[in-house]
């Protein structure tokens, strides 16, 4: 199941690398090429039905210095045309919200 996934959406046409700070271009041109030139495949079409979600709420405590939060809400078929836009007003609204909490 994983390796299916991987070779249906770890795809060329499906991937973005974005390199930023003080880096030298052409070592992450050729490291991109390195490690990804020989990348092959089309991504797969996703179904335009909506997913089956089911309810759940998981909480796990590790000794670390950040916070990890995952939410999930209704929206559009992941296949609309509008995903896009979607995901631009979901992050933007709990951006807002969860900037306005102090965590210490």
């Amino acid at each position: 199941m994983i390796v299916e996934y991987y070779q249906n959406f770890y795809t060329p046409d499906n991937i973005v690398i974005a390199g930023f700070g003080n880096l030298n271009h052409k070592r992450l041109e050729a490291l991109v090429e390195y490690y990804f030139g020989n990348m092959c495949g089309k991504k797969a079409v996703l179904s335009s039905g909506p997913p089956n979600l089911v309810p759940a709420q998981i909480i796990q405590s590790k000794n670390i210095e950040q916070v990890h939060i995952c939410l999930g809400t209704s929206s559009v078929p992941q296949a609309s045309p509008d995903i896009y836009g979607e995901y631009i007003k979901y992050h933007n609204r709990w951006w807002y919200k969860l900037t306005s909490i102090s965590i210490n």
